[in-house]
């Protein structure tokens, strides 16, 4: 099947969700669907191609702007059956978390035409045009909102923003650039009562400014030791990482000494269990197996 076609279908979005916890047993499932739903719901073509996603039209001005469309949740009736199915399928007996892409991170997308080595375009029109650069994060987080709120309607146990881009920001630009649209999402599904994630590469210059977006979770990524983080925070929020996928190309034992220096490394906070960025593909499958296995031996 193809991506958008596996995305866009509940009952192969609910088998490829159930896959890995079949196989491994982990303690959540994570809804498998992309942060560039979004902008697909406004209107805007999305390809995967070979080197990363393609963007048209590139929304560089107020007029390209303007003639996007305004989504509904009836655009990510998709996603909210794939959830119900889920919740089903799960039964209550393993946690499921719901996401969305942060609004900086697909304002990335939308500005520069897809994935960038250093959001420069972005940055640059935040500087210009602050006018233009809010009405577009402003957008993009009323309809991230609006997708987390149905997914946690659908059944999810607790949401998660991907900020993966704010890796190119700097304390001063990350407080005017992206605090302010995330921290509208987590006041906007507030009332609704489930824990909220935030993940923000570059956690160790982030750290504090991100926290501040009001937060339950915040997922940070091998930027900053979690002993660091753990110092560094204010009280009443937990952590999740923050294992450098690459170590689970190493034997097990190797895996197995990374995974315990993690589970002791949290004294104040709760701490979730996760590696620090995504898996690559050929990440093999026997290390996730020892990840998860000393996991959950050193976890108890």
């Amino acid at each position: 099947h193809g991506f958008w076609q596996m995305v866009r279908t509940p009952d192969l979005a609910c088998e490829v969700t159930l896959q890995p916890i079949r196989r491994f047993g982990v303690d959540a499932a994570i809804l498998f669907c992309d942060i560039l739903v979004v902008l697909d719901a406004m209107g805007v073509d999305v390809r995967f191609a070979p080197g990363g996603p393609v963007i048209e039209p590139r929304v560089d001005s107020r007029e390209v702007l303007r003639k996007l469309r305004e989504p509904s949740e009836k655009d990510f009736d998709y996603v909210g059956g794939a959830v119900r199915k889920l919740r089903a399928e799960l039964k209550g007996e393993t946690a499921l978390i719901g996401f969305a892409g942060g609004p900086f991170t697909l304002a990335a997308y939308l500005v520069q035409g897809g994935p960038s080595k250093s959001v420069f375009a972005l940055k640059a029109l935040g500087h210009k045009d602050f006018g233009l650069y809010h009405e577009i994060l402003s957008r993009l987080s009323a309809t991230v909102a609006s997708l987390l709120r149905l997914q946690i309607e659908a059944g999810a146990d607790a949401v998660q923003i991907f900020d993966t881009w704010s890796l190119h920001l700097g304390p001063d630009d990350y407080a005017r650039f992206a605090l302010p649209y995330t921290k509208s999402i987590v006041e906007a599904v507030r009332p609704l009562n489930v824990p909220v994630i935030s993940y923000v590469r570059n956690a160790a210059g982030l750290l504090e400014i991100a926290a501040e977006a009001g937060c339950d979770v915040l997922a940070v990524d091998g930027s900053i030791r979690l002993e660091d983080a753990d110092r560094r925070l204010p009280a009443g929020i937990s952590l999740q990482g923050n294992l450098d996928p690459a170590v689970l190309t190493a034997p097990s034992e190797v895996i197995r000494e990374r995974v315990q220096n993690l589970c002791g490394a949290v004294k104040n906070r709760g701490h979730i269990l996760n590696v620090g960025t995504g898996l690559e593909p050929t990440v093999p499958v026997e290390g996730v197996a020892a990840l998860v296995n000393a996991a959950k031996e050193l976890g108890r």
